[in-house]
């Protein structure tokens, strides 16, 4: 039986929720992020801006561009009600933040073709969300995402079997998932510019040149991709991050910046029953450096403390340099069913144990009605009084 996958991208997505969101953004070149553009309306766009990008930039290219900050519990809400549509549709299903897999293999006498089932789920998003999805069909996923995003915006493509490795072949190298910018430059320094002549790399050279990555890229760029469509029972991780433009130093902010980011993580994990082992930080520079660390948990963690202990004890092993961060993120890993046991610390007797498990619940259950902002702990009250700090305030 003949693969299909089906790989649907929401259109700008961030900026398309903004203003779908707010009616007078509609039309107009916006941007969302802090300090660095998270994503562009295809409107800013047209003047050259792009993910990734430096706010500051981004207005000197067009100063008409709107700057929104990014709310991620709404993003998060849009993606999870559109693509419960896609359940219907396929047995597998895997879902990113704007991003889904569905294995269409032998449902084609179900849906009637795999191109006019694409169509109607395009539609179903778009009448549920207001919003517009790519689509792209292939043997395999990445074929699938790559016809995609060749079809930006609102459109569909489909490579037909047999077709794959004349497909790749034509695409420069970073278009190739797996390519960032220092993989991209080391290809280009041996004149290897498209996915066909990296052909010409026999598969021991890259696992040299790139580890077991170079293997990955073997398959890939011949329009290979064996990694199955499958939807897990819960995520591998919990994570949650933000921009920090590379403009603050002080401890006190950046600490009460993690705590915000372990609290909105660890509510998105007591939603989904789990617990977790590992808390992870990622600092980034503005110089594309990272520093990463970990912290592992003896027992699965889910109140917000335990989470914010691991998760700081990880961040002060990764904040080597002086250097004002560009971004900040905390991952949750070793992810595990919450069974309801709970286990009390040295310091805390059963009964006392209980209580705090109750007051977290009770307080998610505020903010889960009122927003992340409607209970503050003492760190993040921090952010609080910079918000509401006048301009040029000290």
């Amino acid at each position: 039986m003949a693969p299909w996958i089906l790989h649907l991208d929401f259109d700008a997505f961030f900026a398309s929720v903004e203003q779908l969101r707010n009616p007078r953004l509609s039309g107009r070149p916006i941007a969302v992020g802090r300090g660095v553009v998270a994503s562009a309306s295809y409107e800013a766009r047209a003047s050259g801006i792009r993910a990734g990008m430096a706010c500051a930039r981004a207005l000197r290219l067009c100063p008409r561009l709107v700057i929104v900050p990014p709310r991620g519990e709404i993003y998060r809400a849009v993606s999870e009600e559109a693509f419960e549509l896609c359940r219907s549709y396929a047995p597998s299903v895997e879902t990113y933040l704007d991003e889904a897999d569905l294995d269409l293999t032998g449902t084609e006498r179900l849906h009637g073709g795999h191109a006019g089932a694409a169509r109607r789920i395009q539609a179903a998003i778009a009448k549920q969300t207001g919003l517009t999805v790519s689509a792209g069909l292939g043997a395999n996923r990445m074929i699938a995402a790559l016809a995609a995003k060749a079809a930006k915006p609102r459109g569909l493509g489909l490579i037909p079997h047999g077709d794959e490795e004349a497909f790749v072949a034509r695409l420069p190298i970073e278009k190739l998932p797996g390519i960032g910018p220092a993989r991209a430059r080391a290809l280009r320094k041996l004149n290897i510019a498209f996915a066909a002549d990296l052909r010409g790399l026999e598969r021991h050279m890259l696992a040299d040149l790139f580890g077991a990555a170079g293997l990955v890229l073997f398959e890939r760029c011949r329009g290979r991709d064996i990694g199955p469509c499958r939807r897990s029972e819960f995520p591998r991780a919990v994570s949650r991050q933000t921009d920090l433009a590379g403009l603050e130093t002080n401890p006190d902010v950046l600490e009460a910046r993690l705590r915000s980011l372990v609290e909105d993580a660890g509510r998105a994990l007591r939603r989904l029953g789990l617990v977790c082992r590992t808390a992870a930080v990622t600092i980034e520079y503005l110089d594309g450096i990272r520093a990463a660390a970990s912290h592992g948990l003896a027992e699965g963690a889910r109140l917000d403390d335990t989470l914010f202990e691991a998760a700081l004890c990880a961040y002060r092993r990764a904040r080597r340099r002086a250097a004002a961060p560009r971004g900040l993120r905390v991952a949750l890993h070793r992810l595990a069913p919450d069974t309801g046991t709970v286990q009390p610390t040295l310091d805390d007797r059963g009964d006392r144990a209980l209580a705090r498990h109750a007051l977290m619940d009770a307080q998610d259950a505020v903010r889960n009605r009122f927003g992340g902002g409607a209970l503050l702990s003492g760190r993040t009250f921090l952010l609080r009084t910079l918000e509401l700090r006048p301009s040029g305030a000290p």
